[in-house]
């Protein structure tokens, strides 16, 4: 797939991350649709399926034969030319399958297939410039330019790279790469030459907003913490935040009213995570904001909307506004917008509502609709120890260790309080896991318990 969830600086705690997964899939199956065939991928192709893609790459080969043959005859004609370019084009996009499946060299057959539909939209435009030329050559430099982005992975398998080499493939790859370009070029001339026409106009500018959204995404949405930290206080960042906004105008030319208002809503949601990664919380909060007025009966986002903007609000440790989101959330979604409770638990023990804060933790808890999830359980038995509530800490912590918590703090934690309680021989015990788990963890997995809330 083309996209994929990674989590960015801004930690998506309360069943967020389900929901942008519903956003990006949404916004780009519906407007990559016409792009792609319903033809069937490699997966689960059986000998029948097989055998009918042979027939397809055969007939299409074919094809091409018999326009190539004409084309020598009549060198200049248009749509010949164009026909070629089109069965190239369905090549490439619709029936990529056949050819991995297919030809044992096919990554060299396949760029090939590139070239020559690239050729033949050349020669159509020089012949006769049209938008629609323009746009199906400026989606074959969109889909080059995709699988380089796709392969970007920055300085995460590499730590020898320096900083300023890490920019520079940034810039390579997604500020000044040819391949994006000239996409970027022809799209522009297609809306250009349908200037006169407001329904093409809207149609040539989508695979525009789609070109510069994807940009977005893969540096302000897909990147690890360090590529974020590099260019969040670069030009790059302004320019990601442009990309989203034309997309936004974009969205604000559908003409169908109730899809235009849940489209730009979730682009809203969108434009508010990745300017929360980039650190540009002003921003994110002003998404937000906007996101609300286009809240319908649905209830569609409510939960994405309000939570988020609670966990901003936290960080900023404006606890007062992070109740009151959660207070108006619950109230009108209740049984979607249940985790939500779990921040503004946070916030009333931060405030040193100790009360308010294990009846939050408890709610979330007795839902039981994230009985996986540990942290609130460690939450509360972190709010229990502290009272010197013994015996509901031990079954807080033994809860989180039932749900196969491998991290060493959460064993330690117990040994703690079963000592405090007399329990020495269990006390032991458990350090005994501990010492084994921390010999046993990678690096990745000592990051990632050294996150928990310990507190």
């Amino acid at each position: 797939m083309f996209f994929e969830i990674k989590e960015g600086n801004l930690r998506l705690q309360f069943g967020q991350r389900q929901f942008v997964h519903f956003v990006i899939v949404v916004i780009f199956t519906f407007l990559s649709f016409s792009q792609n065939s319903a033809q069937p991928r490699n997966g689960g192709c059986g000998k029948g399926c097989q055998e009918a893609r042979r027939k397809l790459v055969e007939l299409r080969n074919v094809e091409i034969l018999k326009l190539t043959e004409t084309l020598k005859i009549k060198p200049d004609n248009v749509d010949l030319y164009y026909q070629r370019g089109q069965i190239y084009f369905g090549i490439i996009f619709e029936i990529k399958g056949n050819i991995y499946h297919l030809n044992p060299d096919r990554k060299a057959y396949y760029f090939d297939v590139i070239a020559k539909a690239l050729a033949d939209f050349t020669k159509v435009i020089n012949l006769s410039p049209k938008a629609e030329y323009y746009e199906k050559r400026g989606r074959i430099y969109t889909y080059l330019w995709r699988g380089e982005a796709s392969e970007f992975d920055s300085r995460r398998y590499d730590p020898q790279i320096s900083d300023e080499k890490s920019l520079e493939k940034i810039y390579k790859i997604f500020l000044n790469n040819d391949n994006f370009n000239a996409a970027e070029a022809d799209f522009l001339t297609a809306v250009k030459l349908s200037s006169d026409n407001v329904s093409s106009l809207s149609l040539f500018h989508q695979p525009l907003a789609n070109l510069r959204i994807s940009r977005a995404d893969y540096l302000g949405r897909m990147s690890d913490k360090y590529t974020l930290s590099l260019i969040k206080n670069t030009k790059t960042a302004d320019i990601i935040l442009d990309d989203i906004n034309f997309y936004i105008e974009v969205t604000k030319k559908y003409e169908n009213p109730d899809w235009r208002k849940s489209i730009l809503r979730l682009n809203l949601i969108l434009k508010a995570e990745i300017a929360g990664n980039l650190g540009r919380d002003d921003i994110a909060l002003e998404a937000l904001n906007e996101a609300t007025k286009f809240l319908d009966e649905t209830k569609s986002g409510l939960c994405s909307i309000y939570g988020m903007r609670a966990k901003f609000n936290f960080d900023n440790q404006k606890y007062d506004l992070v109740i009151q989101d959660v207070n108006l959330a619950t109230e009108l979604d209740s049984w979607n917008c249940i985790s939500l409770i779990e921040i503004r638990g946070d916030s009333y023990k931060n405030r040193g509502n100790i009360k308010n804060a294990i009846d939050d933790y408890s709610a979330v808890i007795d839902s039981k609709r994230w009985s996986s999830d540990v942290r609130v359980y460690r939450k509360r038995g972190n709010i229990y120890l502290q009272l010197k509530d013994f015996n509901r800490a031990v079954l807080d912590f033994t809860n989180v260790i039932r749900n196969g918590s491998i991290c060493p703090q959460d064993y330690n934690l117990r040994a703690k309080v079963y000592r405090l309680i007399g329990n020495e021989k269990e006390a032991l015990e458990d350090e005994k896991i501990a010492l084994t788990f921390l010999k046993r963890l990678d690096e990745n997995q000592q990051s990632a318990c050294s996150e928990h809330s310990y507190k």
